[in-house]
C-alpha cells in the first residue's frame, strides 16, 4: 500500500541491510519496530525456558540434554517442511497459514527485505505463535517430550533470524554470527544461497542447515509432493517453475 511505501523510503538504513528499496508483500506489515514484537519474543523465550526447566526436574541430568538435543534436531527438520510446505503450497487467503505462505513465496522476489529487519520486527509473528504452544507443551506433555518440544518451539523463532542473517554477506556481519555460522551452528549464507536459486525445490531447512544434503538425496521433499498431487491434483510452485520445474516435476512423477 502507499503508506506502507511511504513509511519504507523514509526508514534509517540499518548497517546490515542489503539490496535496494525493501518490498513488503503482507497488507499491514512494516519494518519499524514496536514495544508488543519485544514483549512477545521475551513471552515465547519464557515459555519455552519454562518447558524445558519445569520438566527437567522429573527426569536425568542426561536425559534432560538428550531432550534438548532432540528438540534442535526436530526444529531443524520441522524449520525444513514447513518452509517446503509455504513455499511450495497456499496463498495469503490459506486459512491459518496464508500470511506464512505469502511470506515464504514473495520473500524470493525480493530477498534482501528481510535483511531491512531487526530481530524483533523479524521473529515476533512466529513468536507468538510459538509461546502459548510451548506452555501448553509443558503444562500436557511426558517430560521428555515436553522439553523437547519446547526447544522446537524456540527453534522456530531461532531459524527465522539465522534465516534473516544468511541473506547478509560475511563481509557485514558481526564476527559471532560469521563464527557460527561456520562451526555450523548457524545456517550460513552459501548453504541457504542454495536454496534461492531457480526452482528453489532443495535446501528448505534453515536453522542450521545440516539436514539439507541428507533430506535433499532421500528425495522426501519430491515423495511428499506426489502424495500431495495425486491426493488432491494440486501442483507445488517449484513445478511450475519455467526454468527447473519440469524436471523437478519429472523426478517426483517418477519416484
Amino acid at each position: 500500500t502507499k503508506p506502507q511505501l511511504d513509511a519504507v523510503a523514509k526508514r534509517r538504513r540499518r548497517p546490515e541491510a542489503q539490496g535496494p528499496v525493501p518490498t513488503l508483500v503482507l497488507p499491514g506489515d512494516t519494518l519499524d519496530d514496536r514495544p508488543h514484537m519485544a514483549l512477545a519474543v521475551a513471552a515465547s523465550f519464557l515459555a519455552s525456558l519454562w518447558g524445558v526447566v519445569h520438566n527437567a526436574q522429573y527426569v536425568t541430568k542426561m536425559t534432560s540434554i538428550i531432550a534438548v538435543a532432540a528438540g534442535f534436531v526436530g526444529a531443524e527438520l520441522f524449520s525444513g517442511v514447513f518452509h517446503w510446505a509455504t513455499d511450495n503450497y497456499g496463498s495469503l487467503e490459506t486459512p491459518v497459514f496464508g500470511p506464512a505462505c505469502a511470506a515464504f513465496q514473495g520473500h524470493h522476489g525480493a530477498p534482501w527485505t528481510i535483511t531491512h529487519r531487526s530481530t524483533f520486527n523479524n521473529v515476533h509473528k512466529i513468536a507468538r505463535m510459538a509461546g502459548p504452544l510451548a506452555l501448553v507443551a509443558g503444562a500436557l506433555m511426558k517430560p521428555f517430550a515436553a522439553i523437547a518440544t519446547s526447544v522446537l518451539l524456540w527453534g522456530q523463532v531461532c531459524a527465522q533470524e539465522a534465516h534473516r542473517w544468511s541473506h547478509v554477506p560475511p563481509s557485514s556481519q558481526p564476527s559471532f554470527i560469521r563464527r557460527l555460522q561456520a562451526c555450523g551452528l548457524l545456517l550460513s549464507s552459501e548453504e541457504h544461497g542454495r536454496h534461492h536459486r531457480s526452482p528453489y525445490a532443495e535446501h528448505y531447512c534453515i536453522l542450521f542447515g545440516g539436514l539439507n544434503p541428507l533430506l535433499d538425496r532421500s528425495g522426501i521433499f519430491r515423495w511428499m509432493e506426489k502424495l500431495v498431487y495425486r491426493w488432491n491434483g494440486v501442483e507445488p510452485n517449484s513445478w511450475k517453475d519455467p526454468i527447473g520445474g519440469p524436471a523437478v516435476k519429472a523426478r517426483a512423477l517418477g519416484l
